[in-house]
């Protein structure tokens, strides 16, 4: 209810400090305060955090709603800086975290605290963290969460923003998942960590990936496929909306199962499904499913929040270590800071985005730092996966809760202030998108109880360049326009999939008439100087000529008449 509550009255009020996730972070912290002071251990053995709850029933819906919500345009047209900070980055920062922290408990050292539960008092000893045990740490500790910071951006003002901080957390939490799984595999290998290691660690995580992949994108061709040609599964939106909710999941119990990475399959699952089965729902089944899964995904975001501060509490008695905890808030800051700014300034150096029209500026990689310097509940899901038979795993679950539940408190709270003093004007983009298109693309946070919310497909029309822009600069003279940014091989694949893919996967999918359309775009870009010089040589030669009464005596018909 706090969640739901304060997230309202935020957006009405326009409020840019506090987040409802550090609310109800608090309002939990509390709860479990009071159980604490009263004695109510049944509480805390309740409360304590399950990692089966979350991993089978919470994190699924969360993750399904962004693939299948998911803004696809922008974020395949920004797909290269989203691999940069969500893969890259991600192990610029995983290397730093495990070298920093290396390197400060070799030459500084480590205190801990231990209960003792006979004598009521705590003890402090010597924290020796093996080299295994500080990977561990590390992988999980890459995995950010954004949730804050992408209902503080306003898709309508900051549109390439929005997809960057999605993308980024998106892919962030699935390579910090495979991550942390391939170390976990290398652990229980018995083997020492060499540098062997670490080129198993990394072909490991290929293998993850693209098993991961392959997965989720069998599953939704396969629903695609039913959906197309099994019709009467389309005559109610509640069977629409199991049927795809019941395949997505079964991707991600299937790579669980299969020890791939349940987010990646879960996650192509979704953004296959709304490419392809979407267009094969009845209307009502297309408006339903997205408000549906949207609502589902809402609904478990406010509960991982809420029970983070619950459960704080039931690691009491685990020892604790105040140096690491410290050590690991600053380490992380490090490493995002080179995985972020340091990565993107490097590759600017060297000509990176040179000529791109809208590049990524500096006010926007200091945002993106500061959002994912939140650590999110995944890490501390992770954590709880950590096999007993390591000396110092309760260190780590402590240490890990501590900093999630910090983080998302303090710089969830005050990212909605970075926000405004970086970004009081709109961007740039603005310019280049239709009114259309504005009022679609918007997170739910933005929609109005009175507005309709649209799946991001429709607005595939809306965002088809207009004839007039397809005239290059048509406000310039024709030797100074710009050529258009090159973009790879994307028109490849997507006229593979207009040609192939799409008549296969979706209902009574007409090629033809796309493709004339994008025949009729392809011949405006060509000629369209010279249809511009047509055009303007008939208009001045229309108005030189004087205009003709319905009777045609040659006389100039009046304003009036």
């Amino acid at each position: 209810m706090v969640y739901m509550l304060f997230e309202a009255y935020k957006h009405k009020a326009g409020i840019v400090f506090g987040h409802e996730a550090s609310l109800v972070c608090l309002t939990g912290l509390a709860i479990s305060a009071y159980a604490q002071w009263q004695g109510t251990a049944e509480f805390h053995d309740l409360m304590a955090f399950n990692d089966d709850l979350f991993f089978y029933f919470v994190l699924p819906p969360i993750v399904f709603a962004s693939g299948f919500n998911m803004y696809r345009k922008k974020f395949f047209a920004n797909i290269k800086n989203i691999l940069l900070f969500g893969v890259v980055g991600t192990f610029i920062a995983f290397g730093s975290f495990a070298g920093l922290t290396v390197l400060y408990t070799r030459h500084f050292g480590l205190k801990q605290f231990t209960y003792d539960a006979q004598e009521g008092v705590w003890i402090e000893t010597t924290l020796s963290l093996e080299t295994i045990e500080i990977l561990l740490m590390c992988s999980l500790l890459c995995s950010s969460d954004v949730i804050a910071a992408v209902s503080l951006i306003k898709p309508k003002e900051q549109p390439k923003l929005f997809s960057l901080v999605f993308g980024e957390g998106i892919v962030n939490d699935a390579v910090s998942i495979i991550l942390f799984n391939t170390v976990v595999k290398q652990a229980k290998g018995d083997t020492e960590f060499t540098s062997a290691s670490a080129a198993k660690i990394g072909g490991d995580f290929l293998l993850l990936g693209i098993g991961s992949l392959a997965l989720g994108l069998a599953y939704g061709l396969a629903i695609s496929y039913v959906l197309k040609h099994a019709r009467s599964l389309t005559k109610t939106p509640v069977v629409e909306c199991a049927l795809i909710f019941s395949f997505a999941y079964l991707a991600y119990v299937s790579a669980e199962i299969w020890h791939q990475s349940g987010i990646i399959a879960l996650l192509t699952c979704g953004v296959t499904m709304a490419h392809y089965a979407w267009f094969s729902l009845s209307p009502q089944g297309k408006a339903t499913s997205t408000i549906v899964f949207q609502f589902l995904g809402f609904l478990a975001e406010g509960f991982v929040f809420s029970y983070l501060g619950l459960t704080f509490f039931s690691y009491r008695t685990m020892p604790f270590s105040p140096d690491l905890i410290c050590a690991e808030a600053v380490i992380i800051m490090t490493g995002r800071l080179l995985g972020t700014l340091g990565l993107i300034g490097l590759l600017k150096l060297c000509g990176y985005e040179r000529g791109h029209p809208t590049p990524v500026n500096w006010s926007e990689l200091l945002f993106i730092w500061y959002a994912g310097l939140i650590r999110g509940a995944i890490a501390f899901g992770l954590v709880l996966r950590i096999d007993d038979s390591f000396a110092n795993r309760n260190v780590i679950v402590t240490t890990c809760l501590t900093l999630v539940l910090s983080t998302t408190i303090f710089f969830g709270s005050t990212v909605g202030l970075l926000s405004k003093c970086l970004f009081s004007k709109p961007s740039d983009e603005l310019d280049q998108m239709p009114s259309e298109a504005l009022e679609l693309n918007s997170s739910v946070s933005s929609v109005s109880a009175y507005s309709e919310m649209a799946h991001p497909n429709k607005q595939y029309l809306l965002e088809k360049p207009a004839a007039s822009d397809l005239l290059v600069g048509s406000d310039q003279p024709s030797g100074q326009r710009k050529k258009p940014y090159k973009v790879g091989c994307g028109k490849y694949l997507q006229r593979f999939d207009e040609a192939i893919m799409k008549p296969i996967f979706i209902h009574k999918y007409e090629y033809t008439k796309s493709k004339d359309h994008e025949d009729f775009f392809n011949v405006m870009l060509e000629e369209g100087n010279a249809l511009e010089a047509m055009y303007k040589r008939q208009k001045t030669g229309a108005e030189l000529k004087p205009e003709k009464d319905h009777v045609g005596n040659g006389r100039t018909l009046s304003p009036g008449r």
